[in-house]
């Protein structure tokens, strides 16, 4: 099993990573997903642990990705 609080380390890694390869703005990745500009900041600074999957959700329609693929992406799947 994932150690979840690793990964949301990473999350907030792989969500600021992702951002910068698409070329996006934290306000374009907030106008893209729903979430608040604030949000994202604080998301890509770690400060949530465990967001809800809709807002995971909301972060890889963002990205322009699928939800399987930014769960695995961001390592948050156990795939075996």
């Amino acid at each position: 099993m994932p150690d979840m609080k690793k990964n949301m380390n990473n999350l907030a890694e792989f969500v600021a990573s992702k951002r910068h390869e698409a070329g996006l703005s934290s306000k374009e990745l907030a106008d893209r997903s729903g979430l608040s500009p604030a949000y994202i900041s604080r998301i890509e600074q770690g400060h949530y642990e465990s967001p809800s999957l809709p807002t995971i959700k909301a972060l890889a329609d963002g990205l322009g990705l699928t939800l399987h693929a930014f769960l695995s992406e961001a390592g948050l799947l156990n795939n075996q």
